[in-house]
């Protein structure tokens, strides 16, 4: 994420549309159609089953990880 958009959008977070795959499988989508937005001051809860892609999205979020598709 660019922190000057931080500044600027009423959102800390946002997905639009967001993919994320990998050669693993016969598919390989972790992530697949993410479109999210949690405003400042607003609190998300990550829940899933192991392997359901929640520590793909933080990775997302904090910039390890980019995107197949869409904008983090």
């Amino acid at each position: 994420m660019n922190p000057k958009a931080l500044t600027t959008s009423e959102n800390l977070i946002e997905f639009r549309d967001v993919f994320f795959s990998v050669h693993r499988g016969a598919t390989g989508e972790i992530i697949s159609g993410v479109s999210l937005a949690v405003p400042h001051g607003e609190t998300l809860v990550l829940l899933g089953r192991s392997g359901s892609g929640k520590t793909t999205l933080l990775k997302l979020i904090n910039g390890m990880l980019a995107p197949t598709r869409g904008e983090v």
